[in-house]
């Protein structure tokens, strides 16, 4: 009965804590042909803004790469009643808005948008590209699954050599 129960458990958590286990998702943004440089650089998709307004929110201290140097600056995203785009270190891009939800619980769109420098003459248009960052580390919950699997030879490994030693 023990034996049962124990099964029973373990069956009901493996799912919930591999609900649990799971990576956040990341995305790249890769701007080029700005007139500062191609700009890349790696945001959760859904990020925790340091603060927000009704028509943007702020990212603070964002680690990011223009033309091989690494930088960190804060970085605003607007909404499209505030103009769309994103700025940071003084400059402002305008074009869509990159997010979906509130300002304050934004969720970062995927593709290619084209955006201007605001401001001036002739407008400068580049592109930023949002995509699906590569994951080269496994997901905390594959691993899980590997580390059960492997406990579970384990005990069936355990359990065969004890009863061959018993006959």
């Amino acid at each position: 009965m023990r034996r049962l129960a124990r099964l029973v458990a373990l069956s009901l958590a493996v799912p919930f804590l591999c609900s649990m286990a799971h990576a956040a998702t990341m995305y790249d943004f890769s701007a080029t042909g700005t007139p500062y440089g191609n700009i890349t650089l790696t945001l959760p998709a859904s990020p925790t803004p340091a603060s927000s307004t009704g028509t943007s929110f702020e990212l603070s201290s964002v680690p990011l790469i223009v033309d091989g140097d690494p930088a960190v600056e804060n970085i605003d995203f607007y909404t499209l009643a505030a103009g769309g785009g994103a700025g940071g270190a003084g400059a402002r891009v305008n074009g869509p808005q990159l997010f979906t939800g509130s300002t304050s619980n934004p969720t970062f769109l995927t593709g290619t948008f084209s955006v201007f420098v605001n401001g001036t003459l002739p407008i400068q248009e580049f592109t930023l590209t949002i995509s699906p960052a590569a994951s080269a580390v496994p997901e905390p919950s594959s691993l899980f699954l590997l580390g059960t699997g492997l406990i579970g030879a384990c005990g069936m490994l355990r359990r065969r050599i004890s009863g061959k030693l018993l006959s």
